[in-house]
């Protein structure tokens, strides 16, 4: 989810304009997912079947608790909805996530950062997904900075998301001295890939980012006449997790533009309204992925 678009201040809070799409319904911004519900079912597959991944600390018949952070309810709400034997919903903490004080989950502000990660050292989830605002890392920035009328407005927004990014690496280092998991998604050719505290953690020997394209996950156009064409969607998933990491390293063979995926097409751009649709996933899917889990 996003939080940038501002410095850092002397009580550690984020100095920011409202960044996000005002949606009268909804009340709060939101933006477009960036960790699609496709790769949530394959994580849930690979994280509900027993032996798969092997318990670090030893316990049985416990089951493992899933906690998302800069993301709304995705892989939580599955959770809810398939009522797993074998993990158990925890948080999903982002702007579109109201806290127990009646305030948004904003991680501008340092108070908000702390609290989570007191959550976090308190519930110690088996499993911390994190989905950061990638836009301001994107390969188009450096263009648009270069035709910017206000470049230094869009530096000061880089220096902010890169504090957020500080923030969750240092919530998956703890996860994982503590011999738990976490996994990260930001767009393959995304720069934060090159930020120092990212960098630190994709050193450790215990992590690996692996390639996956979203289409191989059924990403898709939703609307008008391109409706059905795959959207490749080239992502990073970091995590130290060596399951979790080869179902995610699918990659499209298709050439020329052409999808590989089994009913076949052709890439369309992921931009716009299908940018935003692209996270809505069949349900022939999910129901595939929930019959591996339950026969596991």
């Amino acid at each position: 989810m996003d939080q940038s678009g501002g410095q850092e201040n002397a009580n550690g809070d984020i100095e920011m304009d409202f960044v996000g799409n005002i949606n009268a319904s909804q009340g709060l911004g939101s933006l477009e997912p960036s960790f699609d519900d496709e790769v949530s079912d394959m994580l849930l597959a690979e994280m509900g079947s027993s032996g798969r991944i092997q318990r670090k600390d030893g316990r049985k018949a416990v089951r493992k608790l899933v906690s998302e952070i800069y993301s709304p309810p995705r892989v939580t709400e599955l959770l809810r909805r398939t009522r797993s034997r074998h993990l158990m919903a925890g948080f999903a903490l982002d702007l579109t996530v109201m806290d127990e004080d009646g305030t948004p989950w904003d991680f501008t502000l340092r108070h908000k950062r702390e609290k989570a990660r007191r959550m976090i050292r308190e519930q110690k989830p088996y499993m911390l997904i994190g989905s950061p605002a990638c836009k301001d890392f994107s390969t188009w920035q450096a263009l648009n900075l270069s035709k910017s009328k206000d470049p230094e407005a869009m530096r000061k927004a880089k220096v902010a998301s890169i504090v957020h990014l500080d923030f969750v690496a240092s919530l998956y280092r703890e996860q994982a001295d503590g011999g738990r998991y976490f996994l990260h998604e930001h767009p393959l050719q995304a720069t934060s890939w090159r930020v120092t505290s990212i960098e630190q953690v994709l050193n450790r020997p215990d992590v690996e980012r692996v390639h996956g394209d979203q289409c191989q996950f059924g990403a898709a156009v939703q609307h008008g006449r391109q409706k059905g064409e795959p959207i490749k969607k080239p992502s990073g998933f970091m995590t130290n997790s060596s399951s979790v990491a080869r179902a995610l390293e699918v990659q499209c063979k298709g050439q020329g533009g052409a999808c590989s995926r089994p009913e076949g097409g052709s890439h369309v751009l992921c931009l716009g309204k299908d940018a935003k649709d692209s996270a809505k996933y069949p349900r022939g899917l999910v129901e595939l992925y929930s019959k591996e889990y339950e026969t596991n």
